[in-house]
């Protein structure tokens, strides 16, 4: 069985307090990542994800709100916004790889 090394690899664990997108992004690769995991640790409120910091691109939810508090999109991306959707502050780790 073949092993897949990854040429590229960021791995962040964020406090999101904030209800609305800042003016810059949270996460910033430094890499276009080709998979990106992104996992609600706090696990009691939704976190909503931006790729461009304006439009909601997805979220990672919790399992008290009955969403899967993992999320992986297989797109080529450089930065990241996070907002709450409401609650308190929640930590989101997020993994970002590149394997090419």
């Amino acid at each position: 069985m073949a092993t897949t090394t990854f040429k590229y690899m960021h791995y962040e664990g964020v406090s999101v307090s904030s209800g609305a997108y800042v003016s810059s992004a949270r996460i910033q690769f430094g890499f276009d990542a080709d998979t990106i995991i992104l996992y609600n640790a706090t696990d009691s409120a939704k976190v909503f994800f931006s790729f461009n910091g304006a439009d909601d691109h997805g979220l990672v939810g919790s399992s008290a709100n009955n969403f899967n508090p993992r999320t992986l999109h297989l797109k080529s991306e450089k930065d990241i916004w996070l907002r709450l959707d409401s609650g308190s502050a929640q930590t989101v780790h997020v993994e970002a790889m590149r394997n090419s």
